[in-house]
C-alpha cells in the first residue's frame, strides 16, 4: 500500500513523507525512531 506518514518528535520537529508498506509497520517505525505522534494515511 502507498501511505503518507507524519512523525512528530519531542523537540517539535516533524518528518513527513510517503512509503510503500503496511500502515502498522510504518507507524511502528515512527515510534521506534522516537516519535511521540504518528499519523499514517493510506493513499487511494
Amino acid at each position: 500500500m502507498n501511505c503518507r506518514y507524519r512523525y512528530v518528535f519531542p523537540d517539535g520537529s516533524a518528518r513527513v513523507g510517503e512509503k510503500t508498506g503496511t500502515p502498522s509497520l510504518i507507524e511502528a517505525a515512527g515510534y521506534l525512531a522516537g516519535a511521540i505522534g504518528v499519523t499514517v494515511v493510506v493513499l487511494a
